[in-house]
C-alpha cells in the first residue's frame, strides 16, 4: 500500500510499529535502499511540520496585529472624543452617536438626539448644505467647510466641520462621522477687533455700559480725548464720573424706559463743557446675553454754527423781499380797485393773476419767517386760558369767507362744551386757519367742512372733516415735514407752500399736545388735534406723556 496523504503520512511516520500494522510497505530492513527511504520520509515529516510551526505562528502574528490595529483604532477614538466635536449619522441622516464633547457644547441631551434628523441642529434646515454635503459623501470624498449649529439655548455656534464618509466591504454606504471645532468664539473675537477698529476710528464720542452698575465697560479714542482718561482708567470709572454734580436719580429715570424697552432709543441735545453735543442712547445684547447700554456723543457745534447762519440767511432775505412784495401788493391793490382809472379787461385779468400770486408768495415768506422764529424760540407763545369751542367760533367765523370762495362751506358740532384749554390764542388761530384752509382746498364745490370739539378725558380734541379724495397711507410718513406737498386739490395740483403743515405742528407741540389724521382715499380726510385740558387736575401729567410720546 503506498502512502499519498500527507497527513496518514505524518500520523505513520510517527511509529514505525504502526506502519507495518497498517500494511504498508516500507523500506527492508538492514538495506541502503531502505534506510535511504526512511530518511526521505523523515526529511517530509520534518518540512511538514516547520509548515505547520510557521503558519501557526503566522496567525499568532496576524492576531497580535489586529490587537495592535484596533488599540490604535482605540487610541484615536479616544483622541478625537477629547479633542474634537464627533457625531455619527446613519445614510439616511439620522443621529445615531454623539460624544460627550457634542453634548457639552450645544447643550443637548443624547436622548434628545439619537434617532433624530440631523438637520434639527441646522439652523432653519439649511436643504442647500445638506445636498452639498450628501453629493460628496456619496462619491466618497470628505467634506469640509464652515457650519452654524444651533444650540439648545437658541443661540448659535459657529464651527469648523468635517465629514468623513464611511462604507462597507462592498462599497456600501454605511454612515458619516462629523469632526467639529467651535470656532464661535475665535470668529467674535475677530468680528470684535474689527468693530473696535472701526469705532476707534469714528470722530463721535462712544460710550458703553452697564445698565446696572452705570460702569464703562468701553470708551472709543474720541470719547477717551474729550473725557481726559487713558485707556486703563476708565474701567474704574462709571456715568457718574464723566460730568460733576451728574444727578444719579435723574439718570436713571431717564433710562428707565429704555432699559424696559418701552422705546427703542434715546435722543437728546444738550451742552457738554460749553459745546454743544447731540445723544443717542441705545440698549444691545451681548452674545452671552448681557444687556449693555451704547452712548453715541456728537459734537454738532458745526451743524448749530451752519444752522445759525442759514437762519439768519433766509431771516435777511425773507425781510428784504416782504418790503418790495408789500409795495407791490398795495399797487396791484389800487390798480384794481380803479384808483388809477378804468382798465381793458385783459388788463384787469393780467392784474387779477399778479395779485393772486403776489398773495401766495407773501404766504411763503410769512410761513418761512414763522418757521425762523420758532426755531430759534422767538415765536411768542405767551399763553393764557382759553374757552375751546369760543376759539373755534372765533376761527370758523374768520375763515367762512374763504371757504365761500371754493364753495364749501364750514360748520360746528359740539362748540358749546365747557371745555378749557391754556394756549397762545393767536398761534391756536393759525393752526385752525391752515387746517380749515386745507380743508376748503380738498373738498368739492358744494360740500361742507365739520369742526367738532370733543372731550377725551385729560385732552381737548378739535376735529377738522371733509369729504375731499383723502390722503394716501404712504404720505403719512412725511406729509408734516418741510416743503411736503401732495396733489389732490381742486385745479389739479398743490397750491400750498407746503410749509403750513410743518408749522401747525410746530405750534401743537409748543403746547403740549398732537397732530395726527385718519383718512380714506375717495371718503375724505380728519385732521384731529389734541391739546391739554386746564379744567382737569391731571392736565398737567398728560401734557408730559403727551410730549414724550
Amino acid at each position: 500500500m503506498t502512502v499519498k496523504s500527507f497527513p496518514a503520512l505524518v500520523a505513520l511516520s510517527a511509529s514505525p510499529g504502526l506502519v507495518h500494522a497498517a500494511g504498508i510497505e516500507g523500506p527492508a530492513a538492514g538495506g541502503m535502499a531502505g534506510l535511504t527511504e526512511w530518511v526521505m520520509w523523515l526529511l517530509v515529516v520534518a518540512l511538514l511540520l516547520v509548515s505547520l510551526r510557521r503558519g501557526s505562528e503566522a496567525v499568532r502574528l496576524r492576531k497580535k496585529l489586529l490587537r495592535g490595529q484596533e488599540l490604535e483604532l482605540a487610541f484615536r477614538e479616544q483622541a478625537l472624543n477629547e479633542h474634537s466635536i464627533v457625531s455619527t449619522t446613519d445614510k439616511d441622516g439620522n443621529i445615531i452617536e454623539v460624544n460627550d464633547k457634542f453634548v457639552d457644547a450645544f447643550g443637548y441631551n443624547r436622548e434628545e438626539l439619537l434617532g433624530k434628523p440631523h438637520g434639527m441642529v441646522y439652523p432653519g434646515g439649511d436643504p442647500v448644505l445638506f445636498d452639498e454635503i450628501a453629493r460628496a459623501t456619496l462619491r466618497g470624498d470628505i467634506w469640509s467647510g464652515e457650519t452654524q449649529i444651533v444650540k439648545k439655548d437658541g443661540s448659535i455656534a459657529l464651527t469648523q466641520c468635517t465629514v468623513v464618509p464611511m462604507f462597507d466591504e462592498y462599497g456600501n454606504h454605511l454612515k458619516n462621522i462629523s469632526l467639529r471645532t467651535d470656532v464661535t468664539r475665535d470668529r467674535i473675537s475677530r468680528a470684535q477687533q474689527q468693530l473696535t477698529s472701526c469705532l476707534e476710528m469714528l470722530p463721535d464720542d462712544v460710550y458703553v455700559f452697564e445698565p446696572d452698575s452705570l460702569r464703562f465697560v468701553y470708551i472709543n479714542r474720541s470719547g477717551l480725548r474729550r473725557l481726559g482718561w487713558s485707556a486703563e482708567e476708565y474701567r474704574n470709572k462709571t456715568v457718574l464720573d464723566t460730568t460733576p454734580n451728574l444727578d444719579e436719580r435723574i439718570f436713571r429715570s431717564m433710562l428707565a424706559p429704555l432699559i424696559a424697552g418701552d422705546i427703542p432709543s434715546l435722543q437728546s441735545e444738550t451742552t457738554y463743557r460749553g459745546r454743544p453735543i447731540e445723544a443717542h442712547l441705545q440698549m444691545m445684547e451681548t452674545t452671552d446675553r448681557k444687556c449693555r447700554v451704547v452712548a453715541v456723543f456728537r459734537d454738532i457745534s458745526d451743524r448749530k454754527a451752519a444752522e445759525k447762519a442759514r437762519r439768519e440767511f433766509t431771516a435777511m432775505v425773507s425781510h428784504e423781499l416782504r418790503t418790495p412784495l408789500t409795495s407791490i401788493k398795495g399797487s396791484l391793490r389800487l390798480l384794481l380797485s380803479g384808483s388809477a382809472g378804468a382798465l381793458p379787461e385783459n388788463a384787469l385779468s393780467m392784474l387779477q393773476i399778479a395779485d393772486g400770486n403776489s398773495d401766495r408768495l407773501m404766504a411763503l415768506v410769512d410761513d418761512i419767517l414763522d418757521l425762523e422764529k420758532i426755531d430759534a424760540g422767538q415765536m411768542d407763545f405767551t399763553m393764557e386760558p382759553i374757552e375751546a369751542g369760543e376759539l373755534l367760533t372765533e376761527a370758523l367765523d374768520a375763515y367762512r369767507g374763504y371757504g365761500a370762495e371754493f364753495g364749501v362751506e364750514f360748520k360746528g358740532r359740539g362748540l358749546d362744551q365747557p371745555i378749557h384749554i391754556h394756549g397762545n390764542r393767536e398761534r391756536l388761530l393759525q393752526v385752525m386757519g391752515n387746517l380749515l384752509s386745507n380743508a376748503a382746498k380738498f373738498s368739492a364745490s358744494g360740500d361742507s367742512v365739520e369742526v367738532s370739539l370733543v372731550s377725551q378725558g385729560d385732552m381737548a380734541r378739535i376735529e377738522v372733516r371733509d369729504n375731499g379724495s383723502g390722503i394716501p397711507e404712504k404720505a403719512r410718513a412725511t406729509l408734516f415735514d418741510r416743503f411736503t406737498q401732495f396733489g389732490g386739490e381742486k385745479g389739479g395740483g398743490p397750491r400750498g407752500t407746503g410749509l403750513g403743515l410743518s408749522i401747525v405742528k410746530a405750534i401743537v407741540d409748543q403746547h403740549g399736545g398732537r397732530i395726527d389724521f385718519r383718512s380714506e382715499t375717495g371718503k375724505g380726510t380728519t385732521f384731529f388735534v389734541d391739546l391739554p385740558r386746564t379744567d382737569n387736575k391731571d392736565s398737567g401729567r398728560m401734557r408730559a406723556r403727551t410730549q414724550a410720546a
